[in-house]
């Protein structure tokens, strides 16, 4: 869902590059950027960071927080790394350039809250270009490993948060149930009023919550008039505001 075209993305507290990144800044990644976490973690995951757009929404939201950052294709880590260094937040988000999977065999600490925007596009035409693939099918990282390698990273206290698109919900949801996670909360998104649901922004935990929260948010206020601007709803622009000064 929406994607830049200007691949130097200037926020209020800090710029994304993503020029040399299959995959751009885009509302999937701004939404779980904005959206995920709450309860002041400490030690914040976000898995296929890509440009590391939202490891740095997560390090603004949260300034007591220390975020490891692991991205598997090796051009995406290196711009995920100077976005990174050129960042106010330098001094607490650690890169780590691994395949996730095996990454986490090794790992003894534990994260309070987990991020991810993971590619999800499974038996579909594939690119020509390598990083592609990996940023957008999930031969690396399909989901029922993601959460089984969760297991070893969480507590009972973590919060696992995922942007997942609807046509694919029954296998997510599988896949965390099989691996025992509960959904706490879930964020349907619109593109507009007139629009069904395209994407789900959900948050997991490690124990049945006492209640599952449901909310919808429109992205546009109606459907896209050539020649025309769609106008952001204000539910997307109260979102966005801490992050984009046109939104504030």
């Amino acid at each position: 869902m929406g994607k830049s075209t200007n691949r130097v993305v200037t926020f209020r507290h800090f710029t994304v590059r993503d020029d040399r990144c299959a995959m751009k800044v885009g509302n999937d990644g701004l939404l779980l950027g904005a959206w995920a976490g709450r309860d002041n973690p400490k030690r914040i995951l976000d898995i296929g960071t890509g440009s590391g757009l939202v490891a740095l929404m997560m390090a603004q939201r949260f300034p007591e927080a220390r975020v490891t950052a692991v991205e598997l294709e090796p051009v995406a880590a290196e711009q995920a790394r100077e976005n990174f260094r050129e960042s106010p937040f330098s001094d607490r988000i650690e890169l780590v350039e691994s395949d996730f999977l095996a990454w986490s065999l090794d790992q003894q600490d534990s994260w309070d809250c987990v991020v991810c925007n993971p590619p999800f596009f499974r038996d579909k035409p594939k690119s020509p270009q390598a990083a592609r693939n990996l940023a957008r099918h999930d031969d690396t990282l399909p989901i029922e490993g993601l959460f089984d390698s969760l297991n070893a990273l969480a507590t009972p206290l973590t919060r696992f948060s995922v942007v997942w698109p609807t046509e694919r919900l029954a296998d997510l949801n599988g896949a965390a149930h099989a691996a025992g996670w509960f959904a706490r909360r879930t964020l349907n998104i619109h593109g507009t009023p007139q629009h069904a649901c395209e994407r789900q922004l959900v948050e997991w935990q490690k124990t049945p919550p006492e209640s599952h929260v449901e909310s919808a948010l429109f992205v546009e206020e109606a459907a896209f008039v050539p020649g025309s601007v769609p106008e952001r709803t204000q539910a997307f622009k109260d979102l966005m505001a801490p992050f984009m000064e046109r939104y504030a």
